[in-house]
């Protein structure tokens, strides 16, 4: 039976078609040999029974030869299927041979299972012949689906000596090719150099990759070789001429360059034309014929979407070299995001170029970035001291100074140092970041007079900053320090001068005479003193100090010296010091008893209507009192009464006249002015008095129930008060001249909290903490007058008491205790401890409760009643303060107005209200009227003008005025250095600009000065940071510079298609 089969076997495969399959596949006809053999010997034992599977397998090879994959696939997988039934193990081999040709013709069609099917195959059968050739097909199939690392894995398992002679091609071309692409060059050269020189379907690309890989590692003329066996390839012609020029320009032959590449134009379809036109023009530009490679630099950028850093760098220094500095401005921005030494260089020649243009800002913003470079430290330090000089000549006095400081620590022996010390030095004498020039000079050597020169002026300034800004206690140190380097004369005696009128506001009266006596001393030789400085007003100074210490009889001298000064009366503040001054004398005469003077003084005031005149006719009236002049006293209160109606000295006025009249006695004349009281100025401290003096006047006029109601009145109003003590002295009086003593005693028991065995139990235990209070002993007073409220809390002295206390408590820093004694005195009827208290309480709710709507009602209350001008005052302030946290807007115009229309503020709180008016009308965006109020507050040098400034820029980048926006940020960084926060803003919105113009190389340059250089513990550096991330992402999409190296993927990405039979 055995040779029965064999014989079928062999008659129907025969000869012929044995050797056609030899012709075609070596390993087919092994395959089916070994089939055959294997399949005699599992059969041997078997019965001559005819085998089906051996007809499929053999029809299968037939329909393969001809190509009939399909049908051959279906005969494949009937032979596999017979060959299962009948058991594996029987049939090992030919199942393994019909698996292999089965998968190896679905991979033919493209058939999805065929990955599968080979590693079913291979992960079956241990490695034979059959499975290195199922590897040698399943790598195949990995690498036409371009999964290369896959195809690696399987043609390792591949043995060449498997293969036939086409096979083997293909193995070392597709082998050496996934190592080309994972650019693992040094195991697919020798794949490729094994096939390269053999004529066929891998002749031209196995060229093309050796040369490629050739040229990779320097090996020019194993690469030109190989490029020249290709030049006849219709396929790869085109991509020689660029690897040719290269392999020149590597080789330095620049001239050969030119003229083989010009030999090409854009109708030659050449590949990689626009980068032989390049080639070209990086030979001009070795050969420093800039001109020359412009224009062919020029067709390579404008071709091409993204470009080397190298690339832009060159085209960039052929445009400085030939002076076009404009065009190479915009080249060398792109290279602005650079760090390294290439970076470093662009930043520093982009400086160059805008110096050329005479574009200043520009030039420092790009030296700056060059400085923060570390590459090339020649090229770090020129461009930083490129940047201290502009910052120097562009007056950005702040950053210079630190320029020029971190120039001379970081290049001690800089061939520059010499002249950025004289800069240094120049720019402490200029600038006006006083408390930055000042820290610095701490940190330096001061020996030479030039730098202690610069030490005194910046000192000095800086301590007279700190006191019109009211810290005069750093004020005082900082004059001191100045004091120490008396180089310049005249600041010396303005030293002192300041310095005493800083101590005189730390109310040390004695330490100011003493440094205003110093003034005097210097200013008597001769000096020409600064602005605002002069003997006229230390006297002014000296005699308030005395004044302030109860010195009437010296601070009358000074007084009277100052009024009877020459000075410049066009002057207005002059003026109200002369006036003041005025008064002051007079009012020291008034207390020392020398009338005649005191009163020469006062009219010399009223006569000529001064600020003040008011008040002087007031005091006036006093004295004329004083001396029995009821007539004269009469006409003077008279003359306060019909010309000064709105006077705050009118219910004073109405008063004295009450109790002139009633002295003469008038009683219908002045009870008519005691009613006038009551009726107009229901506020007044006097109304109580008032209607004390009514109750008097009844009582002599015997009308004692008017009387009676008069004090009752009192008594229901003032029941703990001296006012209510004198009523309640008024009424017993008037039940003991009717002799009606239990009608009193009735009347008393019928008003709550009064007892009469008590009263001098009150007084007396009143009296003792009064007393403790006029010695200053704080904490005995608060202890007793909390004893005397505690034992009388409705007594004759509450009221005086819980004021008191309540000042004790302030002057503690106990607020909270000190508000509610305030509150006491508030709510009872009006006292003269009222207008100090509700100014307390709204201070305290305002600064330390942070009650704005309380300190606004306290405030408000206040601006009502208050006499003194300068409470008034201080209570529109407060309101404008207060509404202006509670988003009140029209009640913050409204007390604005109120500031605006008091005579006694000064030029700081006029400031403020227009600052106020400002804020709301920018919230109402009325954004005109803003910017007119904002335009008077930045006059001034103070962090309210710096927001000010700061916000009118703010107005004009809403607006979208622009470049009005960047000026007005640079006027306020150069004229307001030392207000950081609002410089920091201003270069926010410096950068916000150059975002808008899309201007990103300053734009960053600006944001990341602010975050080096920021030293504030807010927002500002966050904003910054965030900013420049926004900012990079923009101009990345923009900018032609590619990030990433193209020199490999350029080639792979244009691998031609690989087609093989």
């Amino acid at each position: 039976m055995k040779k029965l089969v064999e014989g079928v076997i062999f008659e129907r495969l025969k000869i012929k078609d044995l050797l056609i399959l030899r012709k075609s596949n070596g390993l087919l006809m092994i395959l089916i040999i070994a089939s055959l053999i294997c399949y005699d010997t599992v059969k041997a034992q078997e019965t001559g029974v005819y085998s089906d599977p051996a007809l499929n397998f053999k029809q299968g090879i037939e329909l393969f030869q001809l190509q009939k994959y399909g049908a051959a696939r279906e005969e494949f997988r009937q032979a596999i299927a017979e060959f299962r039934k009948e058991g594996e193990n029987n049939n090992h081999l030919q199942l393994l041979d019909a698996l292999y040709y089965d998968a190896l013709t679905s991979k033919l069609l493209n058939r999805p299972d065929a990955e599968k099917l080979f590693l079913d195959l291979l992960d079956g059968y241990e490695e034979n012949t059959t499975t290195r050739l199922a590897s040698f097909h399943l790598a195949g199939l990995y690498f036409e689906k371009k999964k290369y690392d896959k195809s690696i894995v399987w043609y390792k398992k591949v043995d060449p000596a498997d293969l036939n002679a086409a096979e083997r091609m293909e193995f070392s071309f597709r082998y050496g090719f996934c190592y080309f692409y994972k650019k693992d060059f040094e195991k697919a050269k020798p794949l490729f150099n094994e096939i390269r020189k053999t004529k066929g379907t891998y002749y031209y690309p196995s060229n093309y990759y050796y040369g490629f890989i050739s040229y990779k590692e320097g090996d020019f003329k194993e690469a030109l070789g190989a490029f020249r066996e290709i030049d006849s390839s219709d396929l790869y012609r085109p991509m020689v001429p660029y690897y040719i020029a290269n392999i020149y320009f590597n080789e330095k032959r620049y001239d050969e360059v030119i003229k083989y590449a010009s030999g090409f134009n854009e109708a030659d379809q050449v590949q990689y034309y626009l980068e032989l036109q390049q080639l070209i023009g990086k030979c001009y530009f070795e050969k420093q014929q800039y001109d020359k490679a412009i224009p062919y630099f020029t067709k390579y950028k404008n071709g091409t979407a993204k470009l080397t850093k190298e690339d832009i760098y060159q085209i960039a220094f052929c445009e400085y070299k030939t002076k076009n500095y404009t065009e190479a401005i915009i080249s060398f921005r792109e290279l602005n995001v650079l760090r390294d030494s290439m970076g470093q260089s662009a930043l520093y020649l982009l400086g160059d170029c805008y110096l050329k243009i005479n574009e200043k800002e520009n030039a420092r913003f790009a030296f700056e970035q060059a400085s923060k470079i570390d590459f090339d430290l020649f090229v770090k330090e020129n461009s930083s001291f490129q940047y201290a000089k502009l910052s120097y000549e562009l007056n950005f006095h702040d950053v210079s100074i630190s320029a020029w400081q971190h120039f001379i620590s970081t290049f001690p022996r800089s061939s520059y140092v010499a002249e950025a010390k004289e800069y240094l030095s120049l720019e402490f004498l200029a600038t006006q970041n006083y408390k930055e020039a000042l820290e610095v000079l701490r940190t330096m050597d001061v020996k030479n007079t030039a730098v202690r020169r610069a030490y005194q002026k910046v000192a000095y300034s800086r301590a007279t900053e700190l006191f019109n800004a009211g810290e005069s206690v750093e004020a005082v140190a900082i004059f001191d320090e100045s004091l120490k380097n008396p180089v310049d004369q005249s600041l010396k005696a303005a030293a002192y001068f300041w310095k005493g009128q800083a101590l005189y506001n730390q109310r040390l009266y004695n330490e100011a005479i003493g440094s205003l006596d110093l003034f005097v001393e210097w200013a008597g030789t001769g000096i020409t003193l600064p602005e605002n400085v002069s003997l006229f007003l230390a006297d002014y100074t000296k005699g308030y100090c005395l004044l302030k210490q109860s010195n009437y009889a010296d601070a009358i001298s000074y007084f009277q010296k100052v009024s009877k000064s020459t000075v410049n009366t066009e002057d207005p503040i002059l003026n109200k010091v002369i006036v003041d001054a005025t008064l002051r004398a007079a009012d020291c005469g008034f207390v020392l008893k020398n009338y005649e003077s005191a009163i020469t003084g006062y009219e010399s005031v009223a006569g000529r209507k001064l600020p003040g005149a008011d008040y002087a006719l007031y005091q006036k009236s006093i004295i004329l009192g004083l001396q029995n002049k009821s007539t004269a006293k009469r006409e003077v209160l008279t003359r306060i009464i019909k010309e000064y109606p709105k006077s705050i000295y009118m219910d004073d006025a109405l008063y004295e006249l009450g109790i002139t009249e009633l002295s003469v006695p008038a009683y219908q004349d002045a009870a008519a002015i005691f009613k006038q009281i009551i009726e107009t100025y229901p506020q007044s401290n006097y109304v109580g008095k008032a209607h004390l003096k009514l109750g008097l006047i009844y009582f002599n006029l015997n009308q004692d129930e008017p009387a009676l109601s008069e004090y009752k009145w009192v008594l229901n109003r003032y029941p703990n008060s001296p006012e209510g003590a004198e009523a309640l002295n008024g009424v017993k009086e008037i039940f003991t001249e009717q002799g009606n003593a239990q009608g009193y005693l009735d009347y008393v028991k019928g008003i709550a909290n009064i007892n009469i065995s008590d009263a001098v139990k009150d007084s007396v235990m009143y009296l003792a903490a009064e007393n403790k209070y006029a010695k200053n002993d704080v904490s005995g007073a608060i202890r007793e007058f909390s004893n005397y409220i505690t034992a009388f809390p409705s007594g004759n002295f509450s009221l005086n008491a819980h004021f008191y206390r309540g000042e004790c408590l302030f002057s503690q820093g106990d607020f909270m205790l000190a508000l509610n004694d305030y509150d006491f005195v508030i709510n009872q009827p009006q006292s003269r401890f009222a207008e100090k208290s509700l100014l307390n309480a709204a201070r305290i709710s305002y600064s330390h409760k942070k009650d704005y709507e309380g300190a606004y009602k306290y405030y408000k209350r206040l601006q009502e009643l208050a006499e003194l001008k300068a409470n008034k005052l201080e209570a529109a302030k407060g309101m404008m303060y207060s509404a202006f946290y509670l988003k009140r807007y029209n009640e913050v115009l409204s007390a604005a107005q109120l500031v605006l229309a008091t005579d006694v503020a000064k030029a700081n709180d006029l400031l403020e209200a227009h600052y106020y008016q400002a804020r709301v009308f920018e919230s109402h965006n009325e954004l005109s009227r803003a910017f007119t109020e904002y335009a008077i507050v930045a006059k001034e040098k103070s962090a309210i003008g710096a927001e000010a400034s700061y916000r009118m820029a703010e107005i004009y980048f809403k607006q979208q005025n622009l470049t009005a926006a960047e000026e007005q940020c640079y006027a306020l960084v150069k004229d307001k250095p030392g207000y950081d926060y609002w410089i920091a803003k201003s270069y926010l919105l410096i950068a916000d600009i150059f975002e808008s113009d899309k201007d990103y190389f300053q734009a960053k340059s600006t944001l990341q000065s602010v975050i080096d250089n920021y030293k504030g513990a807010d927002e500002i550096v966050a904003t910054a940071k965030a900013k420049l991330i926004s900012i990079e992402e923009q101009e990345a999409l923009q900018s032609k510079l590619k990030q990433d190296s193209p020199a490999e993927e350029m080639e792979l990405d244009s691998i031609p298609e690989i087609k093989v039979n």
